[in-house]
């Protein structure tokens, strides 16, 4: 009748013929280099584990940390005799300069080096809020150069005679102390950030 449709028959299509799209999921892709690629757990579990080698940067910054580490423990340990003894004389082989007695030179020796330990908070928030850890180390070692400098200047025969050496050695102990703070609170977080490769790969020849 007028209105109805028949319905078509549709056969059914072969698709056997078609492009079908490459699966690729099990693929090894490079990483980074091209000689490097990611290895499959059967592989990270027969091939042999090697040390990835360490970036030139992170060397560099080892070096600084040594140098400031020296000076540290280099001049800290010579501050007991240094303020507890005087200055030698005659057969005097006693090592010494400002002649304050022990109880004097243990005193300003632990500030010291507590000082040393409680001002890489201040050198941390200055990095993280402020600066940024680079930064923070650059100003930080200038502050600690000048820091040394005081020390040497005030602790030199005239300067002792004139009686500045003692005032000297405070302001030196203050400044060396933030410079130090500075220092160690970044040195090692800056040199872990120069490796930044985070899995493990198999580097070809």
């Amino acid at each position: 009748s007028f209105g109805e449709v028949e319905p078509e028959i549709t056969e059914p299509i072969d698709d056997s013929n078609r492009i079908k799209p490459i699966d690729n999921s099990n693929e090894i892709e490079p990483i980074g280099d091209s000689n490097e690629i990611e290895p499959t757990a059967e592989e990270l579990s027969t091939l042999e584990h090697i040390a990835d080698r360490i970036p030139l940067a992170a060397w560099l910054i080892v070096i600084c940390e040594l140098c400031e580490r020296f000076a540290f423990y280099g001049l800290s340990g010579l501050f007991q005799n240094y303020i507890q003894f005087p200055l030698p004389t005659g057969n005097d082989t006693q090592p010494g300069a400002l002649g304050y007695g022990q109880q004097t030179a243990t005193a300003l020796t632990n500030f010291f080096r507590f000082f040393a330990y409680i001002t890489p908070i201040l050198g941390a928030v200055l990095a993280d809020q402020f600066w940024g850890k680079y930064k923070t180390i650059i100003v930080s070692c200038m502050v600690y150069m000048v820091g040394l400098l005081v020390l040497l200047l005030t602790s030199i025969p005239p300067s002792i005679d004139k009686g500045v050496a003692f005032p000297g050695l405070i302001v030196a102990m203050v400044i060396l102390g933030f410079g130090t703070g500075g220092v160690k609170s970044n040195v090692s977080p800056l040199m872990a950030e120069q490796y930044t490769r985070t899995k493990p790969i198999i580097r070809g020849n």
